[in-house]
């Protein structure tokens, strides 16, 4: 049952010990275990005696004040309803207020997750909201979850936005949180007619990062999609066995690459470089390296624009002739230029 509750306790010494408190039970354990008053340390054993309950706390304290007042013959006498003359019967009816209810016994706490007040939900962590336990009342109960708010009584997380607005460009605001502004998948649907998803972002149907994001015959050139010229292909170089020199013949394909890399208008490329499958992977990564480093200093030295050039090394894992002759390994000993990111 909710509410306040006003108690006596007899102590082993036989006095007698007024209190209130929302929790009887969880009282009376503090007294005993020796946290309650100081007047009951060291006086048990403790009996509970008497108990009454109170609509509020305000009415409580006033009560626990009035029977403290009283003298250990009024409080045996409320305690044993035993004989006493008119006067003092008087006098007791004048200190209990009208709406007492006297009870003869503290009522349990509730299973859970029933509840009275918030200390009946005090094991579980949660707080008493309209006589049943619940995670939280506020945003203070959700501070043990970092991130979250207090949303129906419950910690959820903290919404990240509540229009697309909130949310940094190119994302949109879903489920109160911030998730990228298209999928290819559903890119009609996202981005409406005529556009389509580059990298999470609604774009037009010509744009492009790379040649992937172009349809055949088309190349990316400046970030648009434009037909590819039949004599504008970049051209692989081949190297000798442990060799990253540039010879005179992958001279010569590089000459023509930096060409066709000017038609399109200069994009940023990614030069990989690759080896045979002889060696260890660790020397084969930096040979590679070397490789697509002796490629991108060529380059450069054509005119290129260092700083749009990027160089990546799969050593031996990416081989395109998987045989184990000489003539594979000479086609698997190569640096390749793409243009755009390194797929």
């Amino acid at each position: 049952m909710p509410g306040w509750f006003v108690y006596l306790l007899r102590c082993g010494d036989g006095t007698l010990y007024a209190g209130a408190t929302n929790d009887v039970e969880a009282r009376l354990a503090a007294h005993r275990a020796g946290r309650g008053a100081r007047y009951t340390r060291g006086r048990g054993p403790l009996a509970l005696v008497h108990c009454e309950r109170h609509a509020d706390r305000s009415a409580a304290l006033r009560r626990e004040w009035e029977l403290k007042r009283l003298s250990r013959a009024d409080k045996l006498a409320l305690l044993l309803d035993s004989p006493r003359d008119r006067g003092k019967r008087a006098h007791m009816r004048k200190l209990a207020p009208l709406a007492l209810v006297l009870l003869f016994g503290c009522p349990k706490p509730p299973p859970y997750p029933e509840c009275r007040n918030d200390d009946d939900c005090s094991g579980h962590a949660e707080v008493c909201i309209n006589n049943v336990c619940r995670e939280c009342r506020d945003d203070a109960q959700c501070a043990k979850k970092p991130g979250t708010v207090c949303v129906n009584n419950a910690c959820q997380p903290k919404a990240q936005c509540q229009t697309n607005r909130d949310c940094p460009q190119g994302q949109k605001c879903a489920q109160n949180q911030c998730v990228p502004e298209c999928s290819e998948a559903t890119a009609e649907q996202d981005c409406g007619s005529g556009r389509k998803c580059l990298s999470g972002r609604c774009a037009a149907a010509d744009a492009c990062n790379v040649d992937a994001d172009c349809g055949s015959g088309q190349a990316c050139i400046q970030n648009r999609c434009r037909a590819a010229q039949a004599s504008c292909r970049l051209e692989t170089v081949y190297f000798g066995f442990d060799d990253s020199t540039v010879s005179s013949e992958a001279r010569s394909t590089l000459d023509a690459d930096r060409q066709c890399l000017q038609r399109r208008g200069d994009p940023a490329v990614t030069v990989a470089g690759h080896c045979d499958e002889r060696g260890t992977t660790e020397y084969n990564v930096a040979l590679g390296q070397r490789r697509a480093e002796s490629v991108r200093k060529y380059l450069i030295g054509l005119g290129a624009d260092g700083s749009k050039i990027k160089v990546v090394s799969y050593g031996k894992e990416r081989p395109v002739d998987p045989g184990h002759s000489e003539a594979a390994w000479a086609k698997n000993r190569r640096a390749e230029i793409t243009a755009g990111a390194a797929q």
